[in-house]
């Protein structure tokens, strides 16, 4: 399974439009959007049709800048996803941190800061794919799992930082 992951759009239609790009050049199966997908400021089309075309294949995490009636999509807190038979924990990174997900995780993946990262914590994987649209680093960036790493790539796919989980 190859899972694409992206966080902070921040209601970016340039951006928002890349994830379709995104998922085709990856060969991606599913999106996981990490919160601050939309925007107080503008209508939130694109991401309310970017869950739609996905449908199955998306999972939203609800992110500070997130409320529910901005779009016509289930928000989770936080997703618990097998992938290769290791347990991932998906959340914004605002509510939930790393200190508090159970013993039987094995990657811990937020968004919120818009600072893309990729490293260990004793016995647990730390990532963070950054901010598609808004980074802090000036890096617009994102994570693609696959059979055995976690990567956290530019939005030109290339490379920053490569690391096995499996």
């Amino acid at each position: 399974m190859r899972v694409l992951v992206i966080s902070d759009i921040h209601g970016s239609i340039e951006y928002t439009n890349m994830i379709n790009y995104l998922y085709d050049k990856e060969h991606a199966d599913k999106i996981v959007l990490l919160g601050d997908l939309g925007s107080y400021y503008q209508d939130n089309y694109l991401i309310n049709e970017l869950v739609k075309k996905y449908n199955n294949n998306i999972i939203c995490i609800k992110g500070n800048n997130d409320y529910q009636g901005y779009y016509n999509i289930k928000l989770e807190d936080y997703y618990i996803m097998n992938i290769n038979n290791k347990m991932f924990y998906f959340t914004h990174g605002d509510i939930f941190d790393y200190t508090c997900v159970p013993d039987f995780i094995n990657v811990y993946m937020q968004g919120h800061t818009h600072v893309g990262n990729l490293s260990r914590y004793n016995n647990l994987i730390l990532a963070n794919p950054g901010s598609i649209a808004y980074p802090r680093d000036s890096i617009h960036s994102y994570i693609l799992i696959d059979e055995h790493y976690i990567y956290l790539k530019d939005v030109d796919c290339n490379i920053i930082k490569k690391i096995a989980y499996n």
